[in-house]
């Protein structure tokens, strides 16, 4: 009797502590979640975040966009990866993608106004904001899902494996079989049977989940999209949120069991591996998989449409991230003039950056000597330009410019596999930019224009180049070397330039642009306090000086 008390005791106390165990590992599950979620609101991204550039940029390689703010060679010469993870604060995969294909448009009319509405109600109401990022928190990160791809092509993008008729059918295998060999053979007879189904369900399982294994993670994954879309729908009443609960609509005969796939994963190891055997035996996930693929194999727009909507409230929280941890940042300004003006802008990827002031009314020829800031300075311009029409966020103090194209040429490589020199691949490059001028406008960006070939055909191309884009509507901003051209130009031309203050010792910049053309020089300078031999300092000055006598 005491053996039994004592039994039952131990027992009582072993459930106690399971049950403590669980409550306590749940509360620090919600602590952690609060800490993550709250200690990234106006907060730059983490170092460590690990951004799988091929994975984010599958929803923009897919989807067709519309007004197009930045192609592909404008994107690489600005380094807008780079910028991309500067923003990028997105709790979701679904976030990330689309944050990433929003950068290379412009907003319409109808979505500025709900990014603007959205980005005033979670600025005010922190509570919303946290219950926000929480859902999406919830939702996570999970590379390669090709829920975009997939969706964006219906039924085709879910492999096909069967019915779920009969996989409902196999669930019961083990029982049927274990039923026919208690009939024939009694207890032994229906234990080997049930063994027999159940190892005859766990070779289907593999034979089929090795055929769909990625599509299996990303059925997973959409579902939580849904789930995800479900939740946001309850957190408050504002018009975007309960839209959710519309969109949600056609999938709402699946709810329990979206909500079932959708939830986070146990943190429960020995309840993990139970359930991953249930799974095999009972062919879950495949029957899951199978059904799923029927109910929304037919709805790709209705899951665009989810997909879109959570994507972008996901963006918008992560730019007002950006906007609380940027020191400098404005709501830009659109006109209809020819014209970008701004004050304090900074290039929101350089650690203490200089500001500068400026009112870009016509086209802009900027000289000044190496390493003055020339690049930095237009590259400023364009980014802005850029961040202005996709998130309403500059990284300056005013920022005002007519909507438009940004189009640049900067970072020209040449292009072994296709057989193109530097300069022909610059001469590609360039021509892009004059036919996108004569149609629509745009706002353009040279760096050191046609510098792949000799300095006299150089000249005489560049200056044919430049006053035929002139002739256009769109604004352009060349950056040069070549002081020649600020002569030739400038009639149609405005001349400004960057300088830097020369000492015996050293060289040193202030990143302030200037009215007028530059007429220093530093390269040698350069040599010099970089630790070049006198002799090739003094050689390389003499030769400079006959030249400039002769160009006189």
């Amino acid at each position: 009797m005491e053996d039994g008390i004592m039994i039952t005791i131990v027992m009582l106390v072993f459930i106690t502590m399971v049950i403590a165990a669980i409550i306590v590992s749940k509360i620090a599950k919600k602590n952690r979640l609060e800490k993550d979620v709250l200690n990234a609101f106006d907060k730059a991204p983490d170092s460590k975040r690990d951004n799988e550039m091929e994975s984010i940029s599958e929803y923009y390689r897919y989807v067709d966009i519309d007004n197009l703010n930045a192609d592909d060679i404008t994107w690489n010469d600005l380094d807008m990866d780079e910028v991309f993870e500067r923003v990028n604060t997105c709790e979701s995969s679904v976030g990330e993608e689309y944050l990433y294909a929003l950068l290379h448009r412009q907003l319409t009319s109808e979505e500025e106004a709900d990014f603007k509405h959205l980005l005033d109600l979670l600025e005010k109401d922190e509570k919303l904001r946290y219950e926000t990022c929480k859902s999406l928190h919830n939702l996570g990160i999970f590379n390669y899902n090709s829920v975009a791809k997939s969706c964006l092509r219906g039924a085709e993008g879910f492999e096909y494996i069967g019915s779920p008729k009969l996989y409902m059918v196999l669930v019961f295998l083990p029982i049927a079989a274990g039923i026919l060999g208690f009939l024939f053979a009694s207890g032994t007879g229906a234990l080997v049977g049930a063994i027999a189904g159940c190892i005859c369900n766990m070779a289907v399982y593999y034979k089929t989940s090795v055929k769909i294994e990625h599509h299996l993670g990303m059925m997973k994954y959409l579902c939580r999209i849904l789930f995800c879309a479900q939740k946001l729908g309850k957190v408050s009443n504002d018009s975007y949120y309960t839209e959710f609960n519309e969109l949600y609509k056609p999938f709402a005969s699946a709810a329990k069991l979206l909500s079932q796939i959708g939830k986070e994963a146990s943190a429960d190891v020995l309840a993990d591996i139970v359930e991953g055997y249930a799974k095999l035996i009972t062919l879950r996930d495949l029957n899951t998989y199978a059904y799923l693929r029927e109910l929304i194999g037919d709805k790709k727009e209705e899951i665009n449409r989810v997909y879109k909507h959570i994507g972008f409230l996901d963006a918008v929280c992560a730019v007002l991230n950006f906007r609380g941890s940027s020191e400098v940042w404005c709501v830009p300004e659109f006109t209809e003039k020819r014209e970008m003006t701004f004050n304090g802008l900074v290039h929101p990827l350089i650690e203490n950056p200089v500001a500068n002031d400026f009112d870009i009314t016509g086209n802009i020829l900027v000289t000044g000597s190496n390493a003055s800031g020339k690049s930095s300075f237009v590259k400023a311009a364009a980014i802005n330009a850029i961040l202005a029409q996709s998130i309403l966020t500059c990284t300056a103090e005013q920022f005002r410019l007519r909507r438009c194209k940004v189009v640049t040429s900067m970072a020209v490589r040449d292009d072994i596999c296709a057989g193109d020199s530097y300069f022909v691949a610059e001469i590609k490059s360039m021509k892009r930019i004059v036919e996108q001028v004569r149609t629509e406008y745009c706002f353009c960006v040279i760096d050191e224009i046609l510098k792949g070939t000799n300095t006299i055909e150089r000249i005489a191309a560049s200056v044919s180049v430049l006053k035929e884009m002139a002739e256009t509507e769109s604004i352009c901003v060349a950056a040069t070397h070549d002081i020649e051209l600020t002569v030739m130009l400038e009639d149609c031309y405005r001349n400004v330039h960057f300088e830097e203050t020369v000492t015996d010792d050293d060289v040193t910049f202030d990143y302030k642009i200037k009215e007028g053309a530059a007429r220093t020089r530093n390269a040698i300078k350069l040599l010099k306090v970089n630790g070049f031999p006198e002799a090739v300092i003094s050689a390389a000055e003499q030769l400079a000086e006959k030249l400039s006598e002769e160009r006189r």
